[in-house]
């Protein structure tokens, strides 16, 4: 009986032997899965964070692109409106203001005035101003005696203004007046 005992104490130590080595291997594996999930869950918040960067910088460059696209469309209106204004002033010297073509023209330019507005733009008048190159953008420079030094006599373009900064530069024509710097130097 004791070869039996002897036996069954053998075999019972044997089985918690056997199944010690069953518990410690699937720890050992769930350990090697719980890192290899944490891993991938590291990897994966990491792309989740580098794709909402991504989704950011793509809708940053989308608005600089727009805001381009739009400032170039912008500028030409501008430059249209210009033009169409100096043929309008052209009509009214020669007293072509009951021409229907001049009717046509104040109504086109009143169209674009609205368009212009509605995308901020504030014209500026800079005639008689003193040159600022923030707003200004010298053409050309003009001696005249009458008028101030560095004075704006002239606008080939008209400054125009969007939230508070200079969007379009003024073209302009600007007074040199030599007799003012002798002045001023003495």
């Amino acid at each position: 009986m004791e070869k039996n005992n002897h036996k069954d104490n053998d075999m019972v130590t044997e089985e918690v032997k056997a199944e010690e080595e069953m518990q410690s291997l699937p720890n050992n594996e769930s350990d090697e899965k719980e890192a290899e999930i944490a891993r991938l869950n590291d990897q994966f918040k990491r792309l989740q964070a580098d794709f909402i960067n991504y989704k950011k910088n793509v809708e940053k460059e989308k608005e600089r692109l727009l805001e381009f696209s739009q400032k170039f469309l912008l500028q030409e209106i501008v430059q249209v409106h210009f033009h169409m204004e100096n043929v309008l002033n052209k009509f009214r010297e020669n007293d072509g203001i009951k021409n229907p073509l001049y009717q046509g023209i104040e109504l086109l330019i009143k169209e674009i005035d609205k368009v212009i507005q509605r995308h901020g733009l504030v014209r500026k008048n800079t005639i008689g101003e003193e040159f600022d190159p923030r707003f200004h953008e010298a053409i050309q420079m003009k001696e005249d005696s009458q008028k101030p030094n560095n004075s704006i006599i002239e606008e080939y373009s008209p400054l125009y203004i969007k939230n508070g900064e200079c969007y379009f530069p003024a073209k302009v024509l600007v007074a040199e007046n030599t007799k003012e710097d002798i002045k001023r130097d003495s």
